[in-house]
């Protein structure tokens, strides 16, 4: 049988324990880190999977191909282009476009980015870190250091359930590993049992590096179970991330769940660089305003929102006036249903082959028909909205069948 214990953290520079290693020279930090994830997988892997491998062959399978799909997924995210609308080529292209918003009123910061000399398409978004306007912009997720958009968003998603499905599968597989050792003499264990009941102390006694190491696994299933379940909600209801936090001072809680970062500017779904907002509408005087503008939200309440509870508390108060109370609410025109938006998400570009075949950068489908969100700077026939100088408004049945 396969042993591993606590000597495989002697390879552990002393900088990486400290946390100094990052003063020191990038290439031998980044050696170190990758002999000491080595060193670690190797490790729980050996145990794990080599020791469960013949008696439950099936689950080390499935193990094994959420393991690959999860890497694949991953880099494909990292060095994917998620979808940058190309920059203004020249000043004379520059100046055309300035002198078209000017001309219909409409030259500000949230129809202009002059950092990348463009006009702003619609659910567009300037990231800093990325220094780029990106066409459908979720969020920037700092644990794959790019954006998450328009063209790697399903590459996202399918990263984030297969590393729940692996973290799941490799702790089952923990489990049966633990279940198979000894249970060591009474005599090993006593005087260590200071906190644990006995019963559980003896089976703590069994492999105790691999008991600490799959139980921190274990408590990454929860954040990446909320992250999962928030991009779900948010594909039904057809928004994004930073749409859905649109207006609101979040709390670094929910900004680190939803986006990776601790701050709405470090997830890129704070207000800076934003394109027109299309649930704005104008105040009495003509200026825009965004109809939550500095609404602060408590914690409680942009999880119910992100969650689609929201729709759920709808019903149970409102009954069967629901529908009517929601369409007065309604502040997404991207929305064609729950069953439409899914199918708009999952076979853009072709189906699921565009997961390995690629698709062409910035298209999309929208209620079926395709689209282009790096050059979509209206929203699109038949969205029962209209364009103004400071977002959209319901369009009248009458004038909407014209």
């Amino acid at each position: 049988m396969v042993s591993c214990n606590t000597d495989v953290l002697i390879a552990i520079p002393r900088g990486h324990l400290s946390g100094n290693a990052r003063m020191g020279s990038h290439s031998v930090a980044s050696e170190d880190h990758a002999k000491l994830v080595r060193g670690l997988s190797a490790c729980i892997l050996s145990l794990t999977v080599l020791d469960t491998i013949m008696a439950h062959f099936g689950i080390n399978v499935l193990f094994a191909v959420a393991l690959s799909s999860t890497t694949y997924f991953y880099f494909v995210t990292m060095f994917s282009d998620p979808g940058y609308i190309p920059k203004s080529g020249s000043h004379g292209q520059s100046k055309g476009v300035i002198e078209e918003l000017i001309t219909a009123h409409t030259f500000d910061e949230k129809h202009f980015c002059s950092a990348c000399m463009i006009r702003k398409p619609l659910r567009s978004k300037h990231c800093k870190r990325c220094g780029r306007c990106v066409a459908r912009e979720d969020h920037h997720c700092p644990w794959v250091d790019n954006c998450v958009a328009i063209n790697n968003h399903r590459h996202f998603v399918v990263y984030v359930f297969s590393m729940m499905a692996g973290i799941a599968l490799i702790v089952r597989t923990a489990v049966i590993y633990i279940e198979s050792l000894p249970t060591p003499p009474e005599s090993d264990y006593a005087d260590k049992c200071a906190v644990l009941k006995p019963e559980l102390c003896a089976q703590f006694q069994k492999d105790p590096f691999t008991i600490i190491v799959i139980f921190w696994a274990g408590v990454q299933l929860t954040w990446t179970t909320m992250l999962l379940s928030v991009q779900l909600t948010q594909i039904a209801r057809a928004m994004t991330t930073y749409e859905s936090m649109r207006g609101q001072h979040g709390h670094a809680v929910t900004t680190a769940i939803t986006t990776g970062s601790l701050t709405p500017a470090g997830g890129a779904v704070d207000a800076s660089g934003a394109a027109p907002d299309p649930a704005a509408t104008d105040a009495p005087d003509g200026a825009p305003t965004p109809r939550h503008a500095q609404k602060k939200e408590g914690c409680l309440s942009q999880w119910t929102k992100l969650l689609g509870l929201d729709t759920f508390f709808l019903i149970a108060l409102h009954g069967s006036k629901a529908n009517e109370v929601q369409t007065r609410r309604r502040e997404n025109p991207f929305t064609r249903g729950v069953l439409r938006n899914c199918q708009d998400f999952w076979f853009d570009g072709g189906g699921f082959k565009s997961l390995w075949k690629g698709k062409e950068s910035g298209s999309g489908l929208l209620g079926g028909e395709a689209v282009d969100y790096k050059t979509m700077y209206k929203v699109p026939a038949g969205s029962g909205m209209r364009y103004r100088s400071g977002g959209y408004e319901s369009v009248p049945a009458a004038e909407e069948e014209v």
